[in-house]
């Protein structure tokens, strides 16, 4: 028996699932990081 998988009539033997969404974007992690870090001194400074 072997993988194959029909898609608009054409048949495709991958074994393994298409890598998606596995993009490592460094620089928008740490922009992220920052984001939330600033955000956080931001909500400490108004409380005190």
């Amino acid at each position: 028996m072997t993988d194959t998988t029909t898609i608009h009539g054409k048949q495709s033997s991958n074994k393994a699932l298409p890598q998606t969404g596995n993009d490592n974007n460094f620089a928008m992690m740490v922009l992220g990081l920052l984001s939330a870090s600033f955000a956080t001194l931001l909500g400490l400074r108004k409380r005190s």
